[in-house]
């Protein structure tokens, strides 16, 4: 096995250096974050606010089903 490897290694360090110097003009390219989606500012700002207006709206819907639940559970438990 090792005489595999021992008779390509010349050819492992050529491809190692080759993708080592294909990988320096990349480097140089300005790395956007993870997270950019190339939108403006105002739309960044319009899309905060309409998801902060979802979780408000979710938040209150739970509140009234909490509020509503243990009625429901009363009135199914009854007998009819």
């Amino acid at each position: 096995m090792q005489g595999f490897f021992l008779s390509k290694q010349s050819l492992l360090k050529s491809l190692i250096q080759k993708s080592a110097a294909e990988a320096l003009p990349e480097a140089k390219l300005p790395e956007l974050a993870p997270w950019h989606t190339g939108v403006t500012k105002r739309q960044e700002e319009k899309s905060q606010r309409l998801h902060q207006q979802r979780v408000e709206l979710y938040h209150h819907g739970e509140k009234l089903f909490l509020s509503v639940r243990p009625c429901f559970i009363k009135s199914l438990e009854e007998p009819r």
